[in-house]
């Protein structure tokens, strides 16, 4: 550097562009691996020497271009340098350390990884071609199929035109033989079996029924609508007969022996469980009536009497609750759904049949609608999970009536007191 600083610069202008070449190389090197696998630690490794070698770089020509000063800084350009190299010799280290303890596995981890892309990808290839192959000849054949359906097709519209014109020809022949009275002409055209030809002119079509779930007759049928009609009819005839509000002197004893006064709701729930006792005694007996006096075909015993206890335990709960809401006017209402349920349930006939759109609107919310089909599927057989959607559709409805009995019975019955008041002064009612 003292003696020839121009000849120190070039060894030093050559060493940086060698530094290039493998910054360069290492970068295409970076590239490939991380279009490959961009997840690999390779792709790391690799920016980790990348950078090492833009620093040595960078020192390199730091210390080029310091040579050439003035002779009092040569020694303070020599330290430069020599720790530049000292540098670049550290980073050229790591980078060898680097390839050969992560590198070095991970480039041949991939090589591995390509190959087998490679064979796999040839693989795919011929599978594709065979694919295509096959393709190609099921198109032939479905060509050939298409071809041959189109040929019997017309085939067989020929055959019902020649059959047209020979009954348009016979129509004509046994008019003209019943104007003429020619009854030889008759018996020569309807054949030796008239009788075959009246049923088939009456019935030119036989509809063959291929039932799934068949019901063993038709009582059996119409068993889960007069059923769901006795239980409705039983909660009816239960608030008829019995008490459904509590007593002014049971509520007194009551306050005696629990040192309060009973709540409201309590006084709804203990009086409900009377009518939910009596409910269930009677779906009892008419299920167990169903199946072992009436016969009726059951496939599900203990499915069939769940149905008839939750469907009288729901029944029961409305009445109860819109007799204890509403006093008479709840009866009456009760008395109202029992009608709209005869017509709009389904039962006697389909509610599609019907011509009221109205029927057609409430057929959803109405509790025979999800009671008869959860006693059909228990007696005929269970389609999927036809049985547990009515079931929980059917004890779905409780939580309304229970708002009602719980929450809002109070204010409804301060309305239903004002109105029976107003009622009273009319000196009508």
């Amino acid at each position: 550097m003292k003696d020839n600083p121009a000849a120190a610069q070039g060894v030093l202008a050559a060493c940086r562009s060698d530094v290039q070449g493998l910054a360069q190389a290492y970068q295409t090197m970076r590239d490939t691996v991380a279009g490959a696998d961009p997840g690999s630690p390779a792709v790391g490794a690799l920016d980790r020497i990348i950078t090492q070698l833009g620093t040595l770089e960078a020192n390199l020509a730091t210390a080029e271009s310091a040579i050439g000063g003035d002779a009092a800084s040569i020694d303070e350009t020599h330290a430069k340098v020599t720790d530049s190299i000292n540098q670049a010799r550290a980073g050229l280290h790591d980078s060898l350390s680097t390839y050969n303890d992560q590198l070095k596995g991970e480039l041949a981890s991939l090589a591995n990884s390509l190959q087998k892309v490679g064979a796999d990808t040839e693989t795919l290839a011929g599978s594709l071609k065979d694919t295509a192959d096959s393709l190609g000849d099921s198109t032939d054949s479905l060509a050939a199929n298409l071809v041959t359906a189109e040929v019997s097709l017309r085939k067989t519209a020929e055959t019902l035109r020649t059959a047209e014109s020979q009954l348009a020809q016979a129509r004509d022949d046994l008019q003209h033989a019943l104007d003429t009275g020619d009854i030889d002409e008759v018996r020569r055209i309807i054949g030796d079996n008239p009788a075959a030809i009246a049923q088939f002119l009456a019935a030119p079509t036989h509809l063959e029924r291929h039932a799934v779930y068949p019901m063993a007759d038709n009582g059996s049928a119409m068993s889960p609508f007069y059923t769901s009609l006795a239980l409705w009819i039983g909660a009816i005839f239960m608030v008829a007969l019995m008490s459904v509000p509590v007593s002014p002197a049971r509520q007194a004893a009551l306050t005696k022996k629990f040192g309060r006064a009973p709540r409201p709701g309590e006084l709804y729930l203990g009086r409900y469980g009377v009518f939910c006792l009596l409910g269930l005694a009677q779906a009892l007996i008419v299920g167990l009536g169903n199946v072992f006096f009436l016969g009726v075909e059951c496939e599900h015993f203990w499915l069939y009497l769940a149905a008839c206890c939750l469907a009288s335990v729901v029944f029961t709960n409305l009445v109860y609750t819109l007799t204890v809401s509403f006093g008479n006017i709840g009866k009456a209402l009760a008395i109202i759904g029992l009608v709209l349920q005869l017509a709009g349930a389904g039962g006697l006939m389909p509610v599609q049949m019907l011509s009221a759109p109205l029927f057609q609107e409430i057929y959803p919310w109405l509790p025979f609608a999800h009671s008869m089909p959860a006693l059909e599927g228990a007696m005929a057989g269970i389609y999927g999970d036809q049985y547990l959607v009515q079931m929980g559709l059917l004890a779905a409805i409780l939580v309304p009536s229970l708002i009602l009995g719980l929450v809002l019975r109070r204010p409804v019955i301060r309305l239903n007191d004002w109105v029976l008041r107003k009622l009273g002064e009319t000196k009508f009612l």
